[in-house]
């Protein structure tokens, strides 16, 4: 598991993750992961209003949207976030981020 003395404060602390993974195997198969897991990626977009952030890998070749309500990560820092995958009501998937690391 990445360590990190860099935290981003959120309201509620959860167990160890049962999985940290990179954030392309989560885009390629959302259903498959479940439960309190972290992710590991590039923060590509920030839309602090919306509290939501968009994390990609290197050659930003996959995105997944994380919503977010602690503070937002810096643009292009390389982060774990720990969270849920939640389904949309459109059918798609969103992270539920609880806590950020910075790697």
């Amino acid at each position: 598991m990445i360590q990190s003395d860099k935290t981003t404060n959120t309201a509620e602390k959860h167990t160890v993750p049962s999985k940290v993974v990179e954030v392309d195997e989560i885009v390629r198969q959302p259903s498959h992961f479940k439960g309190y897991i972290g992710v590991i990626g590039k923060v590509i977009k920030v839309d602090e209003p919306k509290a939501f952030f968009v994390l990609g890998c290197e050659d930003a070749c996959v995105m997944m949207p994380v919503r977010y309500r602690g503070q937002m990560p810096k643009m292009k820092t390389e982060i774990v976030v720990y969270g849920e995958i939640r389904k949309t009501d459109g059918g798609g998937f969103l992270f539920e981020g609880q806590e950020i690391k910075e790697k």
